[in-house]
């Protein structure tokens, strides 16, 4: 039996991991407060996507140098320990809320996104609806944050299976450069897809969580990549941080939402630890 590959340090309290959920915390904030100039705070959620996949991986790599296999039902079982009491208690109490607010017939819309929100598919129902995240001209559904909580946890249905079948195709050493190669596909492929979406079909580009793979794949792909960059001298990984900060507040200045929409609830998804 091959003995585990060591592929990543334990995971540990990351202060530079909270330092960008900060920064994606105020730029959400920020959009939804009007302030000039940081129309684009909505990339505050795009981040969180690339931190989720980066710190979910990393959950699933350390696994595998300490017992050489992932095992998915422990995987899964710590989401729903993780997302479901707190995401049902929000859906309780928007359900009551609806049922003392809600005019009578506006209540059998609600409570079909309610359904599909609670099973995490609520970006689906968004998008069938064709509905513009960014627009005024509507009544918004109560739970339209709960879109970017179905792309993750769809997301995070197939990708440990990804990484299962990597590490039963591929032995040794070679296996992050497999899972890396896999994942540079599925990032390719899902941008590509999210360009020719938004040009045919915006709502699915983006609520589609195919649209959205390409965030969170980033976020693999660090993490992955996590061993060889950790190697990096100071400087250049300091200019490389740098960079980073830089990207994220040149798109908060310079994305605008074409028509000046007003801004309306974002949500951040949950980034698992």
């Amino acid at each position: 039996m091959n003995q585990p590959v060591a592929t990543q340090a334990p995971l540990r309290h990351r202060r530079d991991i909270q330092g960008l959920r900060a920064l994606a915390v105020i730029s959400v904030v920020a959009y939804h407060a009007g302030t000039p100039h940081l129309d684009g705070g909505f990339v505050g959620v795009d981040l969180f996507f690339v931190i989720s996949g980066f710190l979910i991986t990393s959950l699933l790599i350390a696994e595998l140098g300490r017992n050489g296999r992932v095992s998915l039902g422990d995987f899964w079982a710590r989401r729903a320990r993780r997302i479901l009491p707190a995401s049902t208690l929000v859906l309780v109490a928007t359900a009551i809320a609806v049922a003392v607010v809600t005019p009578a017939l506006e209540r059998p819309d609600v409570s079909k996104d309610m359904t599909w929100a609670a099973l995490f598919s609520a970006n689906w129902r968004f998008a069938q609806q064709s509905t513009d995240y960014l627009a005024t001209d509507r009544v918004t559904s109560p739970v339209l944050h709960y879109w970017s909580l179905g792309v993750e946890e769809q997301f995070y249905v197939f990708w440990p299976l990804i990484v299962v079948a990597v590490v039963l195709l591929v032995r040794g050493r070679r296996r992050m450069l497999a899972l890396g190669g896999v994942t540079t596909v599925i990032v390719i492929a899902s941008l590509w897809w999210c360009i020719v979406e938004t040009g045919a079909n915006q709502p699915y580009a983006f609520f589609g969580t195919p649209a959205r793979a390409w965030q969170l794949g980033l976020g693999c792909l660090l993490a992955i990549a996590a061993p060889w960059v950790a190697r990096l001298a100071r400087t250049p990984a300091n200019l490389l941080a740098l960079a980073g900060v830089a990207g994220l507040a040149w798109s908060m200045v310079s994305l605008k939402e074409a028509g000046g929409a007003t801004p309306i609830p974002v949500s951040l998804p949950c980034c698992p630890r």
